[in-house]
């Protein structure tokens, strides 16, 4: 089910089916990030698309169920939560490394505690 595109109907560059999260940079360049197709799409302040990446996998700079982007300077991160982890992605060159996250187990604590 589509929810956005942007250009002719045969241009499947700009089409969006899931869109989970958004960021924009200091440059206002917007990434889009879905989770059905694990990856994110930076396009120009204007709309313009600039690049494609990341991808369904569980090696660097690929996602299982990529749920939050952000930008930090030059990098982007996504982070992953069924891999339980943040992706960062510097700049357009730059090779992805990836940082597990600690998680809690939530199983012991009460409600309304804090």
């Amino acid at each position: 089910h589509l929810v956005w595109s942007r250009g002719g109907e045969d241009d499947s560059t700009l089409k969006f089916s899931e869109v989970t999260d958004i960021a924009v940079n200091a440059a206002h360049d917007v990434f889009i990030l879905e989770n059905r197709a694990a990856t994110i799409t930076q396009l120009t302040s204007s709309g313009e698309f600039k690049r494609r990446f990341g991808r369904r996998g569980r090696g660097p700079g690929e996602f299982v169920r990529p749920y939050t982007i952000g930008v930090a300077g030059d990098s982007v991160w996504v982070s992953d939560v069924l891999l339980k982890r943040i992706s960062i992605f510097p700049s357009a060159t730059g090779k992805p490394r990836t940082f597990q996250v600690p998680v809690v187990d939530s199983s012991n604590l009460k409600m309304g505690i804090v």
